[in-house]
């Protein structure tokens, strides 16, 4: 299986890398930070050995920078069986009255766009495979109030139904589409929303790999387009 993460180099999607190198042929991890990612091929790659794993590094929120990685993509593989899109960007509690239009929009832009432009580029490699699919990781956040959150769960509501809409229009296309909508996760990206929390009590970011590896093997073809929440 030929599989590409964005958000690889730490968290949640570093995880999932974790998880799924054990089905993949080939890997790609796509983050900003290169020596992250590194350090992601480095703990995985012994995994298994069998598994061809390349790191981009770049904006997956920048059309350039998408369209440098997707020739990357085209150059390396023949096509592309799964797609996660877990690239993603948080502010610390913040009332919509100090929440600055600077912020909302790059909130969009990171969480949103970037999973609209990954998507949009990949339909062609994606479409050669014989059972393709794309996981967007949103948040519970997404679907329930959060005050002092307004930006975020905006932009993971707005995940949740982009998701559920490509799962409808990519249909012709033989491409399975699932929104994941992970709870509390103990993850950097947490920390900033909740800088309190004890992350010793809360689900840790592997609970949420092992459900992703399942959402992209053949078995969950049943539940294409449908938000699924794991959470404690």
């Amino acid at each position: 299986m030929r599989i590409l993460i964005t958000g690889a180099s730490k968290g949640i999607g570093a995880a999932i890398a974790a998880e799924v190198v054990h089905d993949a042929s080939a890997l790609m991890l796509v983050a900003r930070s290169e020596d992250l990612l590194h350090d992601v091929k480095e703990k995985i790659s012994i995994l298994n050995p069998d598994c061809e794993i390349s790191v981009f590094a770049g904006d997956v929120a920048e059309e350039s920078d998408v369209e440098k990685l997707i020739t990357e993509v085209e150059n390396n593989y023949s096509g592309l069986d799964a797609l996660v899109n877990c690239a993603g960007f948080a502010i610390p509690p913040t009332s919509v009255q100090e929440t600055t239009p600077e912020i909302w929009k790059e909130m969009f832009r990171v969480n949103v766009f970037s999973a609209y432009l990954m998507t949009r580029s990949l339909i062609p490699l994606l479409s050669k495979s014989s059972a393709p699919s794309i996981v967007n990781i949103g948040s519970t956040a997404g679907i329930s109030a959060r005050p002092g959150w307004s930006a975020y769960a905006a932009s993971k509501a707005a995940m949740v139904n982009f998701s559920n809409t490509m799962a409808e229009e990519l249909k012709p296309y033989g491409i399975r589409v699932h929104c994941l909508a992970p709870g509390r996760t103990a993850t950097e990206l947490r920390k900033v929303l909740a800088p309190d929390e004890d992350q010793s009590t809360i689900m840790q970011p592997d609970a949420v790999a092992r459900v992703t590896r399942f959402l992209i093997g053949p078995d969950a073809d049943v539940i294409s387009g449908q938000t699924i929440q794991v959470r404690l």
